[in-house]
């Protein structure tokens, strides 16, 4: 079995979260992390939290002073936050009345 065709496995929109938008509009909590900085095949990155904020501005196209405090926050409070057990959502059935 082979792989399909270009044009049909790549013809659908790319993008990203937008990591801004749902901290600001929906008030949901994000943080923002790469990918295989210790893969010796395909490594990207140095694993810097700066350096991934700032390209996370160009990312979002971000440019405001408040922007760059979220985006540090992502890569800082907010990732650390992720990271703790009691993080998460809990999810309640609603029965009918």
């Amino acid at each position: 079995m082979g792989r399909p065709d270009a044009d049909v496995s790549h013809s659908r929109p790319r993008g990203t979260l937008q990591v801004l938008s749902m901290i600001n509009d929906l008030a949901l909590s994000a943080c923002i992390g790469v990918n295989n900085v210790g893969n010796a095949f395909t490594p990207y990155g140095t694993g810097n939290p700066l350096q991934l904020a700032s390209c996370a501005v160009g990312i979002y196209q971000a440019g405001t002073v408040d922007d760059a405090h979220i985006l540090d926050e992502c890569v800082n409070g907010r990732a650390r936050e992720a990271h703790r057990p009691r993080f998460g959502c809990s999810v309640e059935r609603h029965t009918p009345t």
